[in-house]
């Protein structure tokens, strides 16, 4: 496929919709996110939500989010509303740094 054309015999699949909760704290939805400060310094972000209502559980922002962190930080959301039915993670496909 030279510049970029479309090979029309691949065959997509379109994913079912997700399923909308019916009440608040039966399905969270868990979101990372980086930047990058004025001084060069990367920072991240976790993000939870409740489906139901959108509402945010909790915004933990630092310079490392190692994973016993993010464990630390859902248990505390867990002792202060329970625990959910399911809890889906964002997964977001960033690109490829430049090599060379």
């Amino acid at each position: 496929m030279a510049g970029g054309a479309f090979d029309a015999s691949i065959q997509f699949q379109t994913p079912e919709p997700l399923a909308v909760p019916e009440a608040p704290n039966e399905v969270w939805s868990m979101d990372f996110m980086a930047d990058q400060l004025v001084d060069g310094r990367s920072f991240r972000k976790l993000n939870v939500l409740d489906d139901f209502n959108r509402e945010g559980l909790v915004i933990e922002v630092d310079f490392s989010l190692p994973s016993n962190r993010v464990v630390r930080t859902l248990n505390q959301i867990i002792a202060w509303r329970g625990r959910p039915l399911a809890i889906r993670p964002r997964i977001r496909k960033w690109p490829a740094p430049d090599v060379g």
